[in-house]
């Protein structure tokens, strides 16, 4: 008798630990959210790319919600093509709330490339190496929304 709760016991924590293992961890999701993001701008998809901003947003330039994503519409307007480029991608969740709210930022190199009338121009970042940016995310229903950014 003692073999078979032993062995139940057994069972039941390498099962616990595999499903743990296997849960996608909060980092992953925000990733999963910002390549989502990134995707939804490449497509010039703006109902989807605006799952992902939330409407409290601003920047360090003062652009509140209306001005970027007015800004968006004049870039997919203009725009023939969209490629964005991320370098050194680093996640970190800050805070969770009494509210069980998830708080999360990211740093990452930016550069973000389009076609104007079949030429190559450079939208955002240096030439030589991406821009810096912060952005600072929360989780509003199943996504991570931005809601600050500084660039």
């Amino acid at each position: 008798m003692k073999k078979i709760i032993i062995l139940a016991l057994v069972i039941i924590v390498t099962i616990i630990l595999t499903i743990v293992k296997c849960m996608p961890k909060e980092q992953d999701r925000v990733r999963q959210d910002l390549e989502a993001f990134i995707k939804a701008v490449e497509q010039e998809n703006k109902y989807e790319m605006l799952l992902y901003i939330d409407d409290t947003y601003t920047d360090n330039h003062s652009t509140e919600f209306q001005q970027f994503t007015s800004n968006i519409d004049n870039l997919f307007d203009i725009a023939d093509s969209i490629q964005i480029n991320i370098t050194g991608l680093k996640i970190t969740i800050d805070s969770i709330n009494t509210h069980n709210d998830i708080f999360a930022s990211c740093s990452l190199g930016l550069k973000i490339f389009a076609r104007y009338q079949g030429d190559r121009a450079l939208v955002f970042g240096g030439l030589v190496k991406p821009n810096p940016v912060r952005a600072c995310f929360k989780k509003v229903g199943e996504h991570y929304q931005v809601y600050y950014a500084e660039y």
